[in-house]
Order: structure tokens, then C-alpha cells, then sequence
């Protein structure tokens, strides 16, 4: 039988060595150094990845773990949806049972919650402003580019980062991450392919969250 979704639950490797629970799409925007193909992406979950994100920083919260998502990167290559879970970076973290078992409950409890699917473009590895607007907001995100990505970028591995963010309608920019020059060309490259450029003030907040950031 033929799975929905894969989600891998992992160690995760910081050169910071900051401890952190991580979830993230998958694929490489240039060379494939960790697996997977190079220039290409696999298919998101957006729904379940975002959901999983939500549950994973709720059962963090008494907790001293940061919880992000980390930009599309890595291999393997799937024909599936697939996204990774991931704790670390200490061997404390990876032999801490709580933390493994707020990821494994993350993983059983997700479901897609039917929001508005976006990508997510700019900021650093850990996309922080992209994480801020997944917990506040009613919209799943699917593959995530952060700003070192982009200049220059791969076009073509954008066009099938879209084609592979299912149901996608939106693209949000982190548009203090992004040189304004770039800004343009991804938002008419983004238009021209039937997706606008959303703002956090758009999407509809989640019960609960905080005010927005700005």
C-alpha cells in the first residue's frame, strides 16, 4: 500500500549546537551534498507538516527546547509527500524520551486542518519569521527557500517546488530577508505562475495565538 504522507522522525545537527525541535520539507535548491537530487524538491505536506509544527511547539511549550522550521533541504528523493521531525542537537537532546515522545505524538496526531497553502520565501536556514506566521495563522506551508537560495536563484527548482507544494494559492515573503530587486522578479515569476503574494495581516489568526509581529 501506497502511503499519504512520510514523515521521518530524525536527529537533527546544528553547527551552533543550540538544542532545538525541528520539522521541515525536503529537496535541494542547488547541489545534492545530503542525498536526494540536486535542483530538484520532493513533494510537500502541507497540511500535515504545518499541523505537526503547531503540536510539536505545544508540547514543547513547558519545555526548554526552541521549536522552527527549517527551510527545504536534503535528501532522500520520494515520489511521496514527505517532511522530517527532528530533535537535537546534544546527545542529551537525542536521549531525551520527552522530547522524542512530544515528536512521535506530533506525528500520529497530525492532521491536514484544510487552511490555505502557501510557500514560504527568505529568511536564514531556520526561516524564523515563517515559523511566527505558521503558529499565528490559519495557512499550511509547503516548501520553504530561505534568502541564501536566492541569490542567484534556481528557477527551475522553484517551478517544482510549486508544482509540488499540493493546493498551493499563496507565497509569503520575508521581505525584510529579501533584496528588493529579487523581491519583484519572485513576485511576478510567483503571479505568472497563478499565485499572490499573501501578507500575515491576510490569513485569518488561530484561536489563542499571539498579535502579530511586525
Amino acid at each position: 500500500m501506497t502511503p499519504d504522507a512520510v514523515a521521518y522522525v530524525s536527529k537533527h545537527r546544528a553547527a551552533s549546537g543550540q538544542d532545538s525541535l525541528t520539522v521541515h520539507p525536503i529537496g535541494n535548491w542547488g547541489a545534492a551534498e545530503f542525498g536526494g537530487r540536486s535542483g530538484d524538491v520532493v513533494a510537500s505536506a502541507p497540511g500535515l507538516m504545518t499541523d505537526a509544527l503547531r503540536r510539536v511547539a505545544a508540547g514543547a511549550r513547558e519545555s526548554a527546547y526552541p521549536v522552527t522550521f527549517e527551510a527545504t533541504h536534503h535528501g532522500p528523493f520520494l515520489e511521496t509527500p514527505t517532511f522530517y521531525i527532528e530533535v537535537g542537537t546534544s546527545a542529551e537532546a537525542y536521549a531525551d524520551a520527552r522530547a522524542a515522545r512530544i515528536l512521535a505524538a506530533a506525528v500520529l496526531a497530525a492532521s491536514d486542518p484544510g487552511d490555505p497553502v502557501a510557500l514560504g520565501v527568505g529568511g536564514g536556514h531556520y526561516v524564523p519569521r515563517i515559523t511566527d506566521v505558521a503558529l499565528a495563522r490559519r495557512v499550511s506551508f509547503g516548501h520553504l527557500m530561505p534568502s541564501y537560495a536566492l541569490e542567484p536563484a534556481n528557477y527551475a527548482a522553484i517551478e517544482r517546488a510549486i508544482d509540488r507544494t499540493p493546493d498551493a494559492k499563496f507565497v509569503y515573503f520575508h521581505r525584510k530577508a529579501i533584496r528588493k530587486p529579487t523581491l519583484r522578479e519572485l513576485e511576478s515569476f510567483f503571479r505568472d505562475r497563478g499565485l499572490e503574494p499573501v501578507r500575515e495581516a491576510d490569513l485569518a489568526a488561530l484561536p489563542g495565538a499571539p498579535p502579530e509581529k511586525v
